[in-house]
């Protein structure tokens, strides 16, 4: 660091060493303040904030709410033996159905199955055509009145496939419901009474859908925070094998855990709203505060060795660390600012949220560790701790590391490691872009293949058309469109060719509801199943189509005037590959009939799930580049401005992108996508690799106070190389329990590939920039020699080197 910088960070640690108490005092006070916080944190999940802002599919999807329907349940009666159309089994959906309807937040008008008056078939009568329900309003008692149902089942349009299996042995139970109204983990209690309530030896419920899949993310939610306290115990116990002494393991456990209860405060003071899978997000934070804190202990250490005195150990400490630690947290904090402009109102939250506890680090982990250690009684074994001469667990694992890295970069060694580095960024980077982006597989991926909910969903898809559907919506430019010929031929038209393109499992729309209904005006001849496009016959038969009906029975499909409906189509997954193809699908499909007709009606592309899950993937997609962007171009910023250099910055960006491409290797590897869920915590993630990478590049240069680049670097790696193997390897510890854990797929995913990102980012930084600094020889850092040593560097590391074997220059 430059000159000037260091003796002013120098007098003011030794301000804050001088006045302790007072500002322990003042963290103690802060703390009692942000408890408070802690208590107004809300952790719930909105649909409405998963869904991207200012986004043309989004609108549509929000013009429409009729169209959308996304939070649902869906449950699905099945039977072991026969088929559904028996007394028993049919007055179970009946009830069942009703049941359904009174639970708290459901949308009475978007409740519909076999036994709501949804689900029509068209009669003839004197004088017309009138709708019946397929089951009336009381269940049937005898064989016979179930065997008239199935008839009546298989003879309405929009049942067959979509509400009943065609084989007879499953029945589907859908509702909306209102998410203003909505208790996420009351209904998804009530769901499983019902379940419980209705299941027989016969008679199975599959449940699914969006508030089953919440419910779910809530229970397992909890016990996420049993497993982060098993991790702290962990990390605690990591702790006191590595430091042997009280004020070693104690100072970065108390700064830790004041990190988090501040950075938790502070977002409850703030009124941030979390996400129950952003529980990884601490873990990574306060890996970041205790990377810090062991870093600034670890140099109070070596100083303690050297001056004996507490107070002018810590002084020194914090004055030789304070720039690469706020340089770290200053580059993490912007880059998590960033997120801000994500424009997704979930991850905007976690972005502020994130960035503000960032910034509270210094506070909390940079300034306070050394004040506490300024209080604590000195370790009795500061001399075998920094001669390594007494053997722990954690030193076990990190000595041997420390050998390897400290010659990968010496000699004729470093230019085979460099060729090992361009290649490693070449193999992972074409790993990484072969990376999905959204879901990668059918049900979801937050929860295990064996979850209740991933074999609702199996089953429904294999038993119906498929669990989630595309609404493709016809705007009317007049009252009535839909009864018009060009609506009816152009819905038509689209729906054949979509399907013979199998660009759908399945579509329906209000101008199916005709062909039947004409049929039955033509005296059930067959051949008066197509409906002629001409005006007057289309409006007749529409108009007819809706004897007997009430109009919130075809509020799906059409409005309550004819003037705006939807062609729905069904897919079975949402898997990134299906949304995309069936959008494409969609937009190719219509082209043909999209503009024949602009003064009737104008189309537009969509709403409904899939296009919900179209937004949001395409948003993650360009916001993770973005943000990728963002964040290296605020490091290159601050690290120039830091070291006065143009090449630091750079050098510093190498490891950070290895480290990236390493990330979405790993994801790419285990089968996770990008998404909404994995964007903040991949943007999180990354900042742990540019903490590391700056404390071992400001080590290093101060390390060249000696003037030899090889010694430079040997030394750090034996300092801050073995803090940052210690953070990393307490981490991987503290998060590998999630993997075996945790129940809900998602989190335990998310343990298993930050054990092994933290693990990388410490071995990247050991070797990478290390490599790039033997190969390079920077000039800015003969340029930020200090006239005269200020101290003799080399005393207390003559011991590292013996330590690890390694012969000095």
């Amino acid at each position: 660091m430059p000159s000037n910088a260091a003796h002013s960070s120098n007098g003011g640690a030794r301000l804050l060493i001088r006045y302790r108490w007072l500002y322990i005092s003042l963290c103690v006070a802060l703390s009692i303040f942000m408890f408070e916080g802690v208590r107004r944190v809300s952790v719930t999940s909105s649909f409405s904030e998963l869904l991207p802002i200012n986004n043309s599919i989004v609108e549509v999807f929000q013009k429409y709410p009729n169209f959308s329907a996304p939070i649902t349940i869906e449950l699905l009666v099945k039977v072991k033996r026969g088929t559904i159309y028996n007394p028993q089994t049919l007055a179970t959906i009946f009830h069942l159905t009703r049941d359904v309807d009174l639970l708290p937040g459901a949308d009475h008008d978007e409740v519909i199955s076999i036994a709501t008056t949804k689900a029509q078939v068209v009669r003839a009568v004197p004088g017309g055509i009138f709708s019946a329900p397929v089951m009336g309003d009381t269940p049937p008692t005898t064989q016979e009145e179930a065997d008239e149902i199935s008839q009546r089942a298989r003879s309405a349009g929009g049942v067959m496939g979509f509400l009943a299996s065609r084989d007879g042995r499953a029945a589907l139970i859908r509702a909306s419901f209102h998410e203003q109204d909505l208790d996420y983990e009351k209904v998804f209690g009530h769901v499983h009474a019902l379940c419980a309530k209705y299941r027989d030896a016969n008679t199975e419920i599959y449940p699914a859908g969006f508030v089953m899949l919440v419910g779910w993310i809530y229970r397992y939610g909890r016990q996420a925070i049993e497993i982060l306290l098993v991790a702290f115990a962990l990390i605690a116990l990591a702790h006191f094998d590595y430091m042997r002494s009280w004020a070693g393991s104690l100072t970065p456990l108390i700064a830790g855990a004041l990190s988090v209860l501040c950075g938790v405060g502070a977002g409850g003071w703030i009124g941030i709203n979390l996400d129950p899978l952003t529980i990884v997000v601490p873990v990574l934070l306060l890996a970041r505060g205790l990377s810090h804190s062991v870093q600034m202990t670890r140099r109070y250490f070596e100083r303690l060795y050297e001056t004996n005195d507490r107070q002018v150990a810590a002084a020194q400490a914090l004055g030789s660390m304070f720039s690469p630690a706020v340089l770290g947290i200053a580059c993490d904090a912007v880059g998590l600012y960033l997120l801000y402009l994500v424009p997704i109102p979930v991850v905007r939250q976690l972005g502020v949220f994130c960035g503000t506890w960032s910034l509270l680090l210094i506070p909390t982990v940079v300034l306070l560790t050394p004040a506490l250690l300024a209080i604590m009684p000195p370790p009795a074994n500061v001399a075998r701790f920094i001669a390594g001469s007494e053997s722990t667990m954690t030193m076990l694992v990190i000595t041997p590391l420390q050998q390897v890295f400290a010659r990968v970069a010496r000699g004729r060694m470093r230019w085979a490691s460099m060729a090992v580095v361009v290649v490693v960024a070449a193999v992972t980077f074409a790993a990484a872009i072969r990376r999905e982006v959204g879901n990668v597989e059918a049900g979801s991926s937050l929860l295990w293949p064996q979850n209740e909910f991933n074999v609702a969903m199996r089953e429904i898809n294999r038993e119906l058309a498929g669990t989630t559907v595309l609404n493709v919506v016809w705007h009317g430019k007049k009252a009535h469109a839909l009864a018009t010929a060009e609506a009816y031929t152009a819905m038509q038209e689209f729906q054949r060719r979509i399907e013979s393109a199998h660009g759908a499992t399945a579509t329906f729309s209000f101008s199916d509801f005709l062909s039947p209904t004409n049929m039955i005006l033509g005296g059930g001849y067959p051949k008066w199943w197509p409906v002629d496009p001409v005006n007057p016959l289309v409006g007749r038969t529409a108009l007819q189509s809706l004897n007997g009906r009430n109009v919130k029975d075809v509020a799906f499909l059409a409005d309550y005037t004819l003037t705006n409906g939807a062609v729905t189509l069904w897919y079975k997954d949402l898997k990134s590959k299906t949304v995309t193809a069936a959008m494409d699908a969609a937009r190719e499909t219509l082209a043909p009939v999209a503009n024949l007709h602009p003064e009737v009606y104008s189309v537009e592309l969509a709403a409904g799930p899939v296009a919900a899950q179209y937004a949001i993937d395409k948003t993650v997609a360009s916001a993770h580049l973005a943000t990728l962007a963002r964040l290296l171009a605020a490091v290159f910023v601050l690290s120039a401005l830091t070291y006065y250099s143009l090449l630091a910055p750079l050098m510093l960006i190498v490891p950070l992108l290895l480290a990236q491409f390493t990330t979405d290797t790993i994801m790419f590897l285990r089968g996770v996508g990008l998404d909404i869920n994995t964007l903040p915590v991949v943007a999180v993630g990354v900042g742990v690799g540019i903490d590391y990478g700056i404390y071992m590049l400001s080590r290093a240069t101060e390390e060249y106070q000696a003037g030899d680049f090889d010694r430079a670097i040997e030394r750090s790696i034996m300092t801050v190389g073995e803090s940052t193997l210690f953070v990393a390897f307490t981490m991987v510890v503290a998060v590998l329990p999630w993997y075996f854990l945790c129940q809900l797929r998602f989190l335990a995913e998310m343990g298993l590939m930050l054990a092994l990102v933290m693990a990388l980012n410490a071995i990247l930084a050991m070797t990478a920039l290390p490599v790039e600094i033997a190969v390079l020889r920077p000039r800015f850092m003969e340029k930020m020699r200090r006239p005269g040593p200020e101290r003799n560097v080399a005393s207390s590391h003559e011991n590292q080197a013996t330590k690890v074997g390694v012969s000095q220059a």
